[in-house]
C-alpha cells in the first residue's frame, strides 16, 4: 500500500492554535480523499522523542508522498533533513501563517532548498507573489476548517457583547481591545462589554491579568474546546474584535471561525 507521511504539530485536537488547527484540517482532508488508496502516517512535532524521530526518518525514506507543516522553529531542521534524504522532490510544504518570505528572503541556502520542494502552498496571494519573486514555486491553499455540522445561527440569541478569540498576546491586539472598551466605558456615554477567549502564553500571563485587573467591562473566559463549541459561542456575540499586528499573520483561523458563525469581525 502506498504511503503519505504528514509531519506537523498536532498538539491536542481541542487546542486553540492556528498551527495545530491547520495541521489537523489538512490531515483529515488527506484521510478523506486518499484514505483508501494510501496509508496516512503522522509524526507529531509537538512532542519529539526518539521514537517519533525514528518514525520520521524511516517514513520519510519509504513514503511515496510527504506533507510537512513546520512553523518557524522547525522549518530549517525539517527541510534540511529531507534534503539529506533526497526527499524534497516528493514533499508538499503547507505553510502556516504569513511569515515565510520575511524568514527566508536573505537566506540563499534555504531559498535553494525550497526551490526543490514539489509543492509549496501558502495562505494568501501576497505571500505567493513574494515567494515566486525568489523563483520558488508557490501556490495558494486558503486557510480552512472542517466542521461536523453548520452552526444554527439565531439572531435572537445574540448579545450586545463583543468577543476577542485568538491567542491572548499583545501583538494579536488584545490590549488594543481592552483599551478601547475602557475608553468607551470611561466616557460615560454608553457601556460595552468584552469577553476574551484563547490560550495565554506563559511569558504574557502576568502582564495580561494585571491589565485585566484594571479593565472595566472585560472578562477572560478561558479556552474554547472543539469546533462546534467555538462556532456556537462566537455566534452569541455582536462582533469579534481582532486588531492583530502579529508579524507572521496569514489568513487567521479566528476570522474564518467568526465568519462561519455569522459574527462580524
Amino acid at each position: 500500500m502506498s504511503r503519505i507521511l504528514v509531519c506537523g504539530n498536532f498538539g491536542k485536537r481541542c487546542q486553540a492554535n492556528g498551527q495545530t488547527a491547520r495541521t489537523i484540517a489538512v490531515t483529515d482532508t488527506l484521510r478523506k480523499i486518499y484514505g483508501k488508496e494510501y496509508e496516512i502516517i503522522t509524526v507529531d512535532t509537538h512532542t519529539i522523542n526518539p521514537m517519533s524521530a525514528i518514525t520520521y526518518l524511516k517514513s520519510a525514506v519509504t513514503a511515496d508522498k510527504i506533507v510537512i507543516l513546520p512553523a518557524q522553529r522547525a522549518l530549517r531542521a525539517v527541510i534540511r533533513s529531507l534534503s539529506m534524504m533526497n526527499a524534497l522532490e516528493k514533499t508538499t510544504y503547507v505553510v502556516i501563517g504569513g511569515w515565510l518570505y520575511e524568514n527566508i528572503k536573505d537566506d540563499s541556502g534555504m531559498i535553494n532548498l525550497l526551490r526543490s520542494v514539489k509543492h509549496l502552498l501558502v495562505q494568501n496571494p501576497t505571500l505567493m507573489k513574494n515567494l515566486r519573486g525568489l523563483d520558488i514555486k508557490a501556490d495558494v491553499l486558503c486557510n480552512f476548517r472542517i466542521y461536523k455540522r453548520p452552526v444554527d445561527i439565531n439572531e435572537d440569541n445574540r448579545t450586545d457583547k463583543f468577543v476577542y478569540y485568538s491567542r491572548v498576546c499583545k501583538d494579536k491586539g488584545v490590549e488594543i481591545c481592552i483599551d478601547a472598551v475602557n475608553s468607551i466605558n470611561n466616557s460615560g456615554d454608553k457601556r460595552v462589554e468584552l469577553d476574551i477567549y484563547g490560550p495565554i502564553p506563559a511569558d504574557y500571563e502576568k502582564a495580561f491579568f494585571e491589565k485585566l485587573r484594571d479593565a472595566d467591562g472585560v472578562k477572560y473566559c478561558g479556552v474554547l474546546d472543539g469546533n462546534e463549541n467555538i462556532l456556537e459561542t462566537l455566534s452569541l456575540y455582536k462582533a469579534m474584535l481582532f486588531p492583530t499586528y502579529y508579524a507572521g499573520e496569514g489568513y487567521p483561523g479566528a476570522v474564518l471561525e467568526a465568519i462561519s458563525s455569522g459574527t462580524p469581525v
